[in-house]
This record gives structure tokens, C-alpha cells and sequence, in this order.
């Protein structure tokens, strides 16, 4: 994974230093950091100026060799810039001239320039910078590891395979929650949630935690999981992992005994994760999902498509052009379970009104809610058109 300076900001690892120069160049990839102090000193320069510094490093200096000679500093930027650095951040304790040229010429490069606040210690700074580091490249490995179980052609042996790579302790008792953050969720946030659970009882060999797309996914595990008892370990779960100022939408999947079968349970709690976006409980189980368990993984296919615009396209058409809005009734009823008094409730509109656009929808696909047959043509094409925008909005396409 390529990390970035504007990265580690977000992060907060920059706390305490002010850009002064090269913002255009936050972009840059680091690695690592150092510290240059000595490597232009003219009589070490032979030694250490060709095996010290590498691309992609960030410089830390307090320019104790130009404090006598000023104009050296322009020649480490030019140094730093041609060995490909990140950037430079500058403890000013010599309270050197950083003269307008220096600066020029670091924003002609894009090569970020930092003061460093007189309080900050470098060793903190470069410890800092490789934890972060460190735990960037570990969200993304969880993050690539999770995509190549679900999009690639793995028979069961390779699923099990890259599972145990997630966790090499990971138990045959397990099950997935899936918490989708409705909104965004940046890294800073996620490192908070993973410190609660790092801080836990949920913290164990066996169960990990990873950053996944708009989210992150707990991966439960144990020699044994009493079903009966899961309520009471889903509230735990929810209450250690759950930042207050974050909206989640929080899916589980069913219990599962073979880790051949993660794939199917991470499905199952994307899936019921996303439903939960519709529904007001603390969580949403899949096996609480219903017909969307079929639907859901051939929503987006061309012949589901197809039905389900065959019928609500034309309800899109009439309501561009009017104010009745059949599209979201008749997704609203659908959502209810053809419940009109509830329906009623929910939009807080007269039975008759709603019965109204009902007769409309009708007349417009031919399918009378009225007719079980034909209610269940409607159902089923609506849901399809929920599956596919859900799935749209979680990035699959």
C-alpha cells in the first residue's frame, strides 16, 4: 500500500508542525523516516551523503551543520528533492533564516516543508510516523485480503486458505458483524474504534477486527457459540465497537462451522448491513432478511434488471411529470409487506389516498396489488431495485 503525507495528516501526525511550503505535494509517498543533520557537512560528506536517505523518506532536521553556514539549506532541499524525500520538517532551534528562495523552490517541486514545534521530539515523531505506517499497510492488507475471498475464483481450500491468513487462529464456530457507517469514516476514527476493541474482552486470538470499505467488519470466533446466547454477545459487541457521534448500519450473519464457508457469511452481513439502512432496530440479522437472501446476489444481473425496469421504469416516467409519487408508494408499501394501514401510518396519509395511487400503479404496469400473483411481481421487482442501489452505493457494480 502506497501511504501517502496527507495520510499521516489525517491522522494526525503532523499535530505540532505547520506546512510552509510544497502543499501540492502532500500527495507524496512515504515510507520511513530519518533524521539529516550531518550528512552536508562537508567533512563527512564522502562517507555518509550517497548511502543515507532513500526515495520516499522523510527528512527530520534541526540543520545543525548550516547553523554557520546558512546556504546549505538550500542545498539539502535541493539533496532531499533529487533523492526523491517525501519532504522535510525543520526543528528551528538555531533559529536559521529559511530565506524565500529555499521556499520558492520547494513549491516549484511540490516538496512539502514542516516547522516543527519546539516542544515535539524527534524520536516521538519517527516512532509516530512508522506506527502509522504500519497500521496503514495493515487496513489495507485486511482490505485486499477480504476482496480476493469475495471476487476471486477460489475453490473452498484457497478460501480457507487466505481466511487463516486474516487469522491464523480463527475457530470453526464463527460468525460476522458488519458495522456500515452512513456517512464517512476516516481513519483516525477507525484507529478509536480498534483501540476499544484492542482494550476489550473481544480482544483475543481469535477474533479480528478489519477496516472494510465505508466500515469495519468483526470477525467472531470460538471452539464453541451458544446460539441461544448470541443476543446478549451481539449487545456486548454493539456497545464496545459503537463511537457515539457515528451513524452505523449494523448487519450479522448466521452462525457458521466451517471456515470454507467465510465468504458466504461476509455476504450475509454485508447484505443485512445494508437492509438495516431501512430499518430502525439496533441491528439487522440476515436470517431476518427474507426473499432479499435470494435477490441480493443476482440483483444486478442483466435479466433481473430487466424485470424490474420493465415495471418501474414507467412509474419513474409518470412521476417526473406529476406529484403523485407512485415510485416511493409503491416502494414504501412493498417495504410494509402490502400493510396499507401501516403504509398509512409510516407516510401519515388517508388509506383512500394511497389506494388511489395503487389503482395509478396499476393502470401503468398492468399488475393489480389487489391479485396475490401479481403483488408478488411487484414485490419482487421493486426489491430488485433496492438490492441493485444498495449494492451500487457499498461500491459493487
Amino acid at each position: 500500500m502506497d501511504v501517502t503525507l496527507k495520510d499521516l495528516i489525517d491522522l494526525n501526525v503532523f499535530d505540532g508542525m505547520k506546512l510552509i511550503a510544497g502543499e501540492k505535494g502532500l500527495s507524496r509517498k512515504i515510507s520511513s523516516c530519518g533524521i539529516l543533520d550531518y550528512e552536508l557537512d562537508r567533512s563527512l560528506k564522502d562517507r555518509y551523503i550517497h548511502s543515507n536517505f532513500q526515495e520516499h523518506q522523510f527528512a527530520l532536521t534541526t540543520f545543525l551543520y548550516a547553523k554557520d553556514e546558512e546556504y546549505l539549506i538550500n542545498d539539502a532541499i535541493k539533496y532531499l528533492v533529487n533523492k526523491k524525500a517525501s519532504g522535510l520538517a525543520i526543528k528551528n532551534v538555531y533559529r536559521l533564516t529559511i530565506h524565500d528562495s529555499v521556499l520558492r523552490y520547494a513549491e516549484s517541486m511540490d516538496f512539502p516543508i514542516f516547522l516543527i514545534d519546539s516542544t515535539m521530539y524527534f524520536e516521538n515523531i519517527i516512532i509516530s510516523i512508522k506506527d502509522s505506517i504500519e497500521l496503514l499497510g495493515n487496513l489495507h492488507y485486511g482490505q485486499t485480503k477480504i476482496d480476493t475471498i469475495l471476487y476471486k475464483s477460489l475453490d473452498p481450500d484457497h478460501i480457507r486458505q487466505h481466511a487463516l491468513q486474516l487469522n491464523p487462529s480463527l475457530k470453526n464456530n464463527y460468525f460476522i458483524i458488519y458495522f456500515y457507517v452512513q456517512g464517512h469514516l476516516d481513519n483516525q476514527q477507525f484507529f478509536k474504534i480498534q483501540t476499544s476493541f484492542k482494550n476489550s474482552k473481544l480482544n483475543s486470538p481469535s477474533n479480528s477486527l478489519f477496516r472494510y470499505n465505508n466500515g469495519f467488519l468483526l470477525l467472531y470466533s470460538n471452539d464453541f457459540i451458544d446460539s441461544h446466547d448470541q443476543d446478549i454477545l451481539f449487545k456486548e459487541i454493539v456497545q464496545t465497537l459503537l463511537e457515539p457521534n457515528i451513524k452505523f448500519a449494523i448487519g450479522v450473519s448466521d452462525l457458521h462451522y466451517r471456515i470454507e464457508e467465510i465468504k458466504q457469511a461476509m455476504h450475509e452481513a454485508f447484505y443485512a448491513a445494508l437492509l438495516h439502512h431501512l430499518g430502525n432496530s439496533e441491528l439487522l440479522k440476515y436470517k431476518e432478511i427474507g426473499t432479499f437472501k435470494t435477490i441480493f446476489p443476482f440483483a444486478q444481473t442483466e435479466p433481473m434488471q430487466r424485470f424490474s425496469k420493465h415495471y418501474l421504469n414507467p412509474l419513474r416516467d409518470f412521476d417526473a411529470e406529476n406529484t403523485l409519487l407512485l415510485f416511493d408508494t409503491l416502494t414504501q408499501f412493498i417495504m410494509c409487506n402490502g400493510n396499507l394501514h401501516e403504509l398509512s401510518k409510516k407516510l401519515s396519509l388517508h388509506e383512500n389516498t394511497l389506494r388511489y395511487r395503487l389503482d395509478r400503479v396499476a393502470q401503468l404496469t398492468g399488475l393489480n396489488f389487489k391479485k396475490p400473483e401479481h403483488y408478488e411481481q411487484l414485490s419482487l421487482a421493486v426489491k430488485i431495485h433496492i438490492c441493485s442501489e444498495l449494492l451500487s452505493e457499498f461500491g459493487v457494480v
